[in-house]
């Protein structure tokens, strides 16, 4: 880490084309993007984390033995199966919408006990040691193409997976690295940067923390059944990823108390952090997974908060309905079917217009005035 040119794999030289990836210049010693600089910080913590905690954590196995998660239940994950380099891959389950949402990976009961935010830390820590992995081994690319991560995903030929150049090694590398921006920027848009860090980095302090204490027999180097899986993933959320974030508070008061150099700076910071805090959904949706709401009985409410993309098409009906109606009933007393492949939009709008100003009672007039609205909208049209 100290002397990234010299130690690590793939580390960018001059007119290095084959092998530039964007993992690697997160290394850069001139690299001065914010949001690069806050990922590389939290990954060298990761680092020094999974090192304290040792070979116990599933940390541990991404980042140093990923060969040994073959055959086993990845932690995160929403398959069912173990990772298999001939079927289900590790990040088959690791999928993030582009609204931040977790993709079930079949459309059963959830196979995950892990939720919004909380997932957001933990694909942080298994692509960030897998990241680690890229950047320290030279066999790194064989042991997760294929074994461990999906070859068909990391070919993926569209522009935003061809920034991995031609390389496989380049394109393995952004593969990881975008999950890794993926999940950061979905905990930074929730507050800003400095949160995002501030949680991440503390969550893997209270791993680490958790890992050496012989009592928490839920954190394994792997997982070769399904239920003791499960059962970690809620360990997790309810020991690790909770009770820090129900601490961020604190946690940026202290941090801010060190920077601050005056009275008035104090004054200032400790003014603003009392001001009320707009409430949205992100934030009810968090708190409804919380472990101290356990006790209530929220199962109906949580599944309709997550069914709440597919509801929203519900408000198209309407819409639809009325379009089918003027398709059956207005088009058919406007055109001959034989003539329909002939027509033009303009002569099927002035067709229109001229039939229904002819109508000369007051329902009928109101009818036409809906039915041209709704013409008006579905040919795009003045």
């Amino acid at each position: 880490m100290l002397e990234p040119e010299g130690c690590m794999i793939g580390y960018p030289q001059q007119n290095n084309n084959t092998d530039f990836n964007y993992l690697n210049n997160l290394f850069r010693l001139d690299c001065e993007a914010a949001d690069e600089l806050c990922i590389r910080h939290s990954l060298v913590n990761l680092m020094a984390m999974i090192i304290k905690g040792g070979v116990k954590s599933f940390l541990w196995t991404f980042a140093f033995e990923p060969l040994s998660i073959e055959g086993t239940f990845g932690f995160g994950s929403t398959c069912q199966s173990v990772v298999e380099r001939s079927s289900v891959h590790y990040d088959c389950g690791c999928i993030i919408t582009e609204d931040g949402e977790l993709v079930q990976y079949t459309n059963n009961e959830p196979n995950s006990q892990l939720n919004v935010p909380a997932i957001y830390a933990v694909y942080f820590s298994t692509f960030g040691a897998m990241a680690w992995h890229l950047l320290l081994f030279n066999e790194s690319v064989r042991n997760l193409h294929g074994p461990i991560l999906s070859p068909s995903a990391i070919a993926d030929n569209t522009p935003t997976g061809q920034m991995g150049r031609n390389s496989l090694r380049a394109k393995v590398c952004h593969f990881v690295r975008a999950r890794l921006f993926s999940v950061f920027n979905f905990l930074a848009i929730r507050s800003n940067q400095d949160d995002a860090c501030i949680l991440l980095n503390c969550c893997f302090e209270r791993m680490a923390y958790l890992t050496v204490d012989q009592r928490n027999s839920w954190i394994k180097s792997i997982y070769q059944d399904f239920e003791s899986k499960l059962n970690a993933e809620k360990n997790y959320q309810n020991e690790v990823f909770y009770p820090i974030y129900q601490q961020l508070v604190e946690y940026k008061t202290y941090a801010n108390q060190l920077q601050l150099q005056s009275q008035i700076q104090f004054d200032l910071q400790r003014y603003t952090s009392q001001m009320p805090v707009t409430v949205q959904t992100i934030h009810f949706k968090t708190e409804m997974y919380n472990p101290k709401n356990a006790h209530l009985s929220l199962r109906v409410l949580q599944q309709f908060i997550d069914s709440t993309e597919f509801l929203s098409m519900t408000k198209h009906i309407y819409e639809l309905s009325q379009f089918y109606l003027l398709l059956h009933q207005t088009y058919a007393q406007l055109i001959e079917r034989e003539k329909i492949w002939n027509i033009t939009l303009k002569e099927l709008h002035d067709r229109a217009k001229e039939h229904l100003s002819n109508f000369t009672c007051w329902h009928r007039r109101n009818e036409a005035k809906i039915i041209w609205i709704l013409l008006c909208k579905k040919m795009i049209l003045p």
